[in-house]
């Protein structure tokens, strides 16, 4: 389980958008989705830097803050990993 309390002065806020995100993937259908706390200063928008926490079906795994281009790699890589997984009948 994730430690909200090192990712977030608020767990629950964190939690209630954890749990937006997850009920996102059953709606939407989809096998990854990416939360991203806005509230946070220093990330997201006009900041160079960002922090996600990404949310599929095994779970959440945060990306610590870095530069949104490490950010988004770090997101391709777990496509790739999921589509991976797919492509070796595991998903």
């Amino acid at each position: 389980m994730l430690d909200l309390k090192l990712i977030r002065d608020d767990p629950d806020a964190v939690r209630a958008g954890l749990e937006r995100k997850r009920a996102m993937l059953d709606r939407k259908n989809v096998d990854l989705v990416v939360y991203n706390d806005v509230s946070v200063s220093g990330i997201g928008f006009d900041a160079p830097d960002n922090e996600v926490t990404l949310v599929s079906a095994a779970g959440e795994r945060v990306v610590p803050r870095a530069p949104k281009a490490a950010i988004a790699a770090e997101i391709v890589d777990e496509v790739e990993r999921l589509l991976g997984a797919l492509a070796r009948g595991e998903g």
